[in-house]
């Protein structure tokens, strides 16, 4: 049984590459991609996508905070942020909000080393050893 993936992501360009790079893969089912996290709230539930390669910087709601929208709407979905920020506050939220996807960035060729060195970087900033602590100091509750 294929890997249901969506994308959302505002660049019809690098939209339409992910689409075309899932499409050509067996093992992956395109089950829809949307431009803007407002369609993406509203369309994803019933989709149902097994993971879902979110944009961060998308025009009106973020990334982000279209995983908060639907996080609970959408149980079994695996959320992997795709962005060219080098920003650890930015990849701290993201995991915050429910980001996931070691799966898929192996099969879109996204370093996965490059996800590491980030959270290894929040890590040490707060003094921290895992993703539970880090999320709990970030937000005061340690």
């Amino acid at each position: 049984m294929p890997i249901r993936v969506s994308i959302v992501e505002d660049l019809a360009e690098i939209r339409e590459g992910l689409v075309d790079l899932v499409r050509s893969d067996r093992e992956l089912l395109m089950i829809g991609s949307f431009e803007d996290a407002e369609s993406a709230v509203q369309k994803l539930p019933d989709l149902q996508a097994d993971i879902v390669v979110m944009d961060i910087n998308l025009p009106g709601m973020s990334g982000i905070d279209c995983i908060r929208n639907i996080k609970e709407k959408c149980p079994g979905t695996q959320f992997m942020m795709f962005t060219v920020y080098e920003n650890d506050d930015k990849v701290l939220q993201a995991m915050q909000a429910g980001a996931t996807g070691k799966e898929i960035a192996e099969r879109l060729y996204i370093g996965h080393g490059t996800v590491r060195q980030h959270l290894h970087n929040i890590y040490e900033k707060l003094q921290v050893h895992n993703r539970t602590e880090a999320v709990n100091k970030y937000f005061d509750r340690s």
